[in-house]
């Protein structure tokens, strides 16, 4: 989901060494770790602990349910937003640029809350704008922070882990349910690590995403008028690779096949979109329990690394169609749930909430990854009809509301009926490819032995030394020509690498040998690794 632009160049330019000015090693679990301290705590997943959000800016009486409503779709639908933003941006200006910017504007929005909420301030679109910034700004950092897995031979778990971030960082709102921590007070102080972490991915953030091989580093200071900051990729040409690749992938974007699953991806997160926040504002549920939306609605909602897993494997041993199944018919069961209501639904529909939330992300990436080459555009277009269809639930349902407030029947039928029509992807249109997939060894039983020519013997070469793959560790045979993965590949690995090395799809294992759609080397890259040992001082 990330465009390149003029990769050779900044793998020339990016770590330079000019004047006194000398590049720092740094231990590559360091700055790794950051990163996952940064997307734990500050990342998009934050703003998915809208129970606590909820019930303090009830408790306040700031804001109504509905309001609140309104608060977490708009929310959601920038979160969207600012995600494609991000992705298309990545490659252009670097993962420094875009986790800074994106800290900025997550400041921001917790400093409009903090100070909205002092003044007691009861603009429901002031909230909605704000906590957008604050889950969409967070997605910048989580973006650019993929690239870091490069820095070890196994690569999968340690995406695994920062995919599964995203998610905890929805446990950051339960510190609202202290009754004596004011809402200002919260906000003000989430304002302050934002920007400091914001100054650390200044330092620890490269301008080019690692590749396998390289060294970590610490990042010189960024300076506004020098040679650096002059031959960062333009935005114009970025938006033009992109369509460019768009018009190439057009023969696969064609498929029934692609549609089918695009839109269930798409209707299945609407739903989750849609049920997230009538249940986090209490507009369902309204006699709950308050623990019901302080503590129980985040902390099970959020749980989808316990689910993902499963998926995964799922896919690995049959394709796709199981997976689309559920998730449609958790969907659809959610919607009954909730039509249903009373406080003996009310535990149910946390735990559907929590299944389709894994089904829809997993089968994404997965799907993605594994059926189009062209994974980063396709994927791009996915998230835009993903956002396309969140506008049915803001402004239509939340605002417009043509059937009426929640609970509405006409609300629970407009997600209800699509939901049903969709079955026809997993249960037809996808019954032939998943056919063709287990023949090509892809997915199924027979996988591992119809791949094993392609996937390298587990040598790997690194900084020019030939090093055999320890235990433990991937023995996924880098490109020759030193490639670099784009953040959906990394997210492919991910989600399979759950279920162990054996599950991998060999889809993914040909292309880490550099079968597929690998980029020619760049003779910067070879260059920065030299740099960087010859001006360190611990070389």
């Amino acid at each position: 989901m990330i465009c390149t632009s003029s990769r050779s160049e900044h793998y020339a330019t990016s770590y330079s060494v000019t004047g006194s000015q000398q590049v720092r090693r740094v231990h590559r679990d360091i700055v790794y770790c950051f990163a996952l301290f940064v997307i734990c705590t500050s990342s998009g997943g934050v703003i998915l602990g809208f129970g606590s959000f909820s019930s303090k800016f009830k408790e306040a009486q700031l804001l109504s349910a509905d309001d609140l409503n309104v608060v977490f779709n708009v929310g959601f639908q920038l979160l969207t937003f600012f995600t494609l933003m991000w992705s298309c941006l990545h490659d252009s200006i670097g993962p420094r640029a875009v986790g800074t910017a994106g800290m900025a504007l997550a400041a921001a929005g917790n400093l409009v809350i903090a100070l909205a909420a002092h003044a007691e301030i009861r603009n429901v679109y002031l909230y909605a704008a704000a906590y957008g910034l604050v889950g969409g700004g967070g997605n910048g950092a989580f973006i650019a922070a993929f690239h870091f897995a490069s820095l070890f031979n196994a690569q999968g778990v340690r995406c695994a882990t920062l995919s599964a971030g995203f998610n905890v960082a929805g446990y950051v709102y339960l510190l609202l349910n202290i009754r004596s921590l004011s809402l200002e007070v919260f906000f003000y102080g989430a304002t302050a690590f934002t920007v400091l972490l914001g100054v650390g991915i200044c330092r620890i953030y490269p301008d080019t995403p690692y590749a396998r091989g390289d060294v970590a580093v610490l990042s010189p200071w960024p300076r506004c008028c020098g040679r650096r900051a002059r031959e960062r990729g333009s935005l114009t040409r970025c938006g033009t690779e992109v369509w460019q690749a768009l018009r190439r992938a057009s023969p696969a974007l064609q498929t029934i096949r692609y549609w089918g699953f695009c839109f269930t991806f798409g209707w299945g997160a609407l739903v989750m979109q849609w049920a997230g926040g009538a249940v986090g504002s209490s507009l369902l549920f309204p006699d709950a329990e308050e623990y019901y939306l302080e503590w129980a609605d985040p902390l099970i909602t959020n749980a989808t690394f316990l689910i993902s897993p499963i998926v995964g494997a799922i896919i690995d041993r049959s394709g796709f169609r199981f997976p689309g199944l559920l998730v449609l018919a958790s969907a659809i069961a959610l919607v009954g749930v909730l039509w249903t209501g009373g406080s003996i639904m009310q535990w149910p529909a946390l735990v559907l909430m929590l299944i389709l939330g894994a089904a829809v992300y997993t089968i994404q990436f997965a799907y993605l990854t594994m059926a189009f080459p062209n994974e980063m555009y396709s994927g791009l277009l996915t998230v835009s009809i993903c956002e396309l269809l969140g506008f049915i639930a803001w402004p239509t349902l939340a605002v417009i509301k043509p059937f009426g407030a929640d609970p509405s029947v006409g609300n629970f039928l407009l997600m209800l009926v699509p939901s049903t029509l969709l079955l026809a992807w997993p249960l037809w249109l996808q019954a032939e490819d998943d056919k063709s997939l287990i023949e090509q060894g892809i997915v199924g039983a027979n996988r591992a032995n119809k791949a094993g020519g392609a996937v390298g013997s587990g040598s790997q070469t690194v900084g020019g030394a030939d090093t055999a793959a320890g235990p433990g560790e991937s023995d996924i045979a880098p490109s020759a020509q030193g490639s670099t993965l784009s953040s959906l590949e990394y997210v492919c690995q991910a989600v399979t690498t759950f279920a162990g090395e054996e599950a991998t799809p060999p889809i993914c294992e040909i292309r880490r040998a550099g079968k597929l759609h690998e980029p020619k080397s760049t003779a910067g890259q070879t260059a920065r690794r030299e740099e960087v040992s010859a001006s360190s001082p611990l070389a």
